[in-house]
């Protein structure tokens, strides 16, 4: 089974851009920056009583 050079490149660079992406850990976060934007969205929170009831 022959296949045009042109075609084999094209399966190689589509296999490589769609693995590149896949490989970065940039979003990963540390315990440390865990524990810290676990605190920040507990500030957030709004710690007022309950208007329905009254009970916070």
């Amino acid at each position: 089974m022959k296949l045009p050079k042109i075609l084999i490149g094209a399966i190689i660079a589509g296999i490589a851009v769609q693995t590149l992406p896949s490989c970065s850990k940039d979003s990963d976060l540390t315990p440390q920056q865990k524990e810290a934007k676990k605190k920040e969205e507990e500030k957030k929170r709004n710690m007022d009583n309950c208007p329905a009831c009254g009970m916070g």
